[in-house]
């Protein structure tokens, strides 16, 4: 699923929702395999490499020993030692991941801002979307969740997509601050805090 929303309309909060929910059901369902990746102007955070690379890394915690995993891993590493070069080894990582992928059971994943990519967004929707489609045909069951700013190019056909209305956002948003204000008791509440201030700036902040 990908989920389309402008700046400050809560893709992230919804994001870390997701993932509270997914850790709740994976007491539940065993086997259950959550990867997440949050995309970010910060170092190792922001390009496709980094997410592959993050993505590879959470499953060697969670699957520490699985002989596929370490087979492919090992002669990614091997290849690219011997050619002096890395210029395919993100190509490597993601073939890793995706054959790594398809031998387990139940896995999702969930990836914040994917437009924070490094102008690669649409074609890591494409792939991605085709890693699911690979998995659903056969034993293995990969979900792929998807939070974006709207994208310039339409996203591929068989690509389920669900927006975020900025008018609908800014109201939620205000109705639950209000709420939370007036949980506060007389002690905690500032004395400079004006309910018409803080929904304006409310409103300011969800329009990014």
């Amino acid at each position: 699923m990908l989920i389309l929303g402008g700046p400050g309309t809560g893709k992230s909060a919804l994001s870390g929702w997701i993932l509270d929910e997914l850790e709740d059901q994976k007491q539940q369902a065993d086997g259950e395999i959550v990867l997440q990746f949050f995309i970010s102007n910060e170092k190792y955070k922001s390009t496709c490499f980094d997410l592959v690379r993050g993505l590879l890394l959470q499953l060697l915690g969670i699957k520490l020993g699985h002989p596929a995993l370490h087979q492919c891993l090992t002669t990614t590493y091997d290849n690219a030692v011997q050619s002096h070069a890395s210029r395919d080894l993100e190509s490597s990582l993601w073939d890793d991941f995706e054959n790594v992928v398809a031998t387990l059971d139940n896995v999702v994943l969930v990836i914040d801002g994917l437009d924070e990519l490094d102008s690669k967004t649409l074609a890591m929707v494409t792939r991605l979307s085709n890693l699911a489609t690979a998995a659903r045909a056969g034993s293995g069951t990969f979900k792929i969740i998807i939070t974006s700013r709207p994208m310039q190019t339409e996203p591929p056909a068989n690509v389920e997509k669900f927006r975020i209305e900025p008018e609908i956002t800014r109201s939620d948003v205000s109705t639950y601050i209000s709420h939370c204000i007036q949980q506060l008791s007389g002690t905690e509440r500032s004395p400079f805090y004006r309910m018409e201030d803080v929904d304006r700036n409310t409103n300011i902040g969800s329009m990014g």
